[in-house]
């Protein structure tokens, strides 16, 4: 209780929730978990309020994904937790901020904005 992890959705979609209680029903493992909003984000498949979920459905997050951490490193694959949730988390969460680029070891990742950003216009 109190960890934060990714829920998927449908659509391989994931989305960053802080677990507020757990459970057993049937001998699975069930999770009351809150959604954690970042600015500007639209998640429409997210629910809006606490929603119990399987255990099976939670994946743990990057202690770097969390809302009280200072941002995640430059290079992405110094992170605790590499995988497909934390970076795509990391990404947005740039992306939301204005940083549209990201390192992942030798590889640059851009995200178009699709307008124009005043600190990389000349």
């Amino acid at each position: 209780v109190g960890d934060f992890c990714f829920h998927l959705f449908p659509h391989d979609n994931f989305r960053l929730v802080r677990v507020t209680h757990t459970g057993l029903r049937d001998g699975q493992l069930y999770c009351t978990v809150a959604p954690v909003f970042c600015p500007n984000e639209e998640h429409p498949e997210s629910p809006v309020g606490p929603a119990e979920v399987p255990g099976a459905d939670l994946l743990p997050s990057d202690p770097q994904c969390r809302p009280d951490c200072p941002r995640a490193p430059r290079d992405l694959l110094e992170m605790a937790t590499v995988d497909k949730p934390n970076i795509l988390h990391q990404i947005r969460d740039r992306y939301w901020r204005q940083d549209i680029y990201s390192q992942l070891g030798p590889i640059t990742v851009a995200v178009n904005p699709f307008e124009e950003l005043e600190h990389y216009s000349g």
